[in-house]
């Protein structure tokens, strides 16, 4: 588990682009909600960490990108999160896959560029993509399970292009992970598969026990 603090301003230096977003509702899916939005990558803190290093965020602990992966609760200004480090669905990873390969068309490719937009109009275009992949499969923002309205046209222009890059290929799920809350926004960020892992409160408590009886 994680506790999560946003920050505030929530979208940080990077900003949003505001429209409206239809998809289905939770409890009757053959219906749908609309809802007026500001898309984009937000910031927060991390602390009391529990069976998970400050060391798996991309970053650090206290600068952690995040999208919403989740349209049915609200974003909260703090919120004990459960990791899940299987969350991700296969179609986000392919569409996290497409946006990294067009942000990084000409350097090294970076599993974490999705975290690292150039402008709010890229930030809004792959936080609609990744409300996309959890909607609806036709890759496109105009019809469909999950539509869009209102957002600007340069957003438009960059979730094209996203999507004209999807291939099939994915990233790797190891460089991903989904925060769950009931009844918060559950949050899709990176992680750092390589980071230390720390040893359980109780298993620490008996590691000097065990210690002690060593002669």
């Amino acid at each position: 588990a994680v506790t999560i603090q946003t920050h505030n301003p929530i979208f940080g230096g990077i900003g949003s682009n505001n429209g409206t977003i239809t998809f289905p509702q939770l409890a009757n899916p053959s219906a749908s909600t609309s809802l007026t939005v500001a898309a984009g990558r937000f910031e927060g803190s991390a602390s009391s960490f529990v069976d998970i290093s400050p060391d798996a965020f991309v970053h650090d602990a206290n600068n952690v990108f995040m999208y919403c992966y989740d349209v049915y609760n609200p974003i909260k200004s703090k919120t004990v999160y459960t990791v899940d480090l299987d969350g991700a669905s296969n179609s986000t990873l392919q569409f996290l896959h497409a946006v990294n390969s067009v942000l990084t068309a000409n350097t090294a490719y970076d599993p974490y560029a999705w975290l690292h937009p150039q402008d709010n109009w890229q930030a809004a275009a792959i936080q609609l993509g990744i409300w996309e992949s959890q909607h609806d499969i036709g890759w496109n923002l105009g019809s469909g399970l999950f539509r869009t309205s209102g957002f600007n046209s340069q957003t438009l222009a960059h979730a094209t292009t996203f999507f004209n890059a999807i291939d099939g290929n994915a990233l790797d799920a190891s460089f991903v992970m989904v925060l769950r809350n009931a009844s918060a926004q559950d949050v899709i960020t990176g992680y750092r598969p390589d980071a230390s892992v720390p040893i359980p409160g109780t298993l620490a408590l008996l590691v000097p026990a065990i210690a002690g009886f060593s002669l």
